[in-house]
């Protein structure tokens, strides 16, 4: 059968660096820029989830949060993202073909897998098992504020 590979990566940045409109650029179908994404990038599924952390008590009685601006949205047009999670499927061949396009090495090859043993034999391209087919990339983010918070 067909098998998934997924590479997970961490987002670290400074506020509004745009993490979260990166990996929120991938579910914005209607978005007219979503075409040309597409067009470099075809994707089979993806998903975006964020959450802003704040106390209820910064929140006051009656906070409208749908408000353009409050306390879950400081700064438009940004996004405020304490924690946030991208993930994009594509097919193999799509992703392989994007790494080589843009020059981006390392993509596929998992050291562990060599050193348990795998077979040389049943090695696919760029590294991945040959049952490979598609791949998910899960971006998990640490927004700029969140991390700030934490340091303290």
């Amino acid at each position: 059968g067909a098998v998934c590979a997924v590479r997970t990566f961490l987002l670290l940045g400074d506020q509004n660096a745009g993490k979260s409109t990166m990996l929120h650029s991938f579910c914005r179908d209607g978005d007219p820029s979503f075409m040309q994404l597409s067009s470099l990038l075809p994707v089979l599924s993806s998903s975006f989830l964020n959450t802003r952390l704040v106390p209820t008590s910064a929140l006051g009685p009656g906070a409208d949060l749908d408000q353009w601006v409050s306390a879950v949205r400081d700064e438009m047009p940004f996004m405020d993202t304490d924690v946030a999670r991208g993930l994009v499927m594509l097919t193999l061949e799509n992703f392989v073909f994007f790494c080589n396009e843009f020059g981006i090495s390392e993509y596929g090859a998992d050291p562990a897998s060599q050193e348990e043993g795998m077979d040389a034999m049943r090695v696919g391209p760029a590294g991945f098992h040959e049952d490979v087919r598609f791949v998910a990339l899960q971006f998990v983010e640490l927004g700029g504020d969140h991390l700030d918070r934490l340091l303290r």
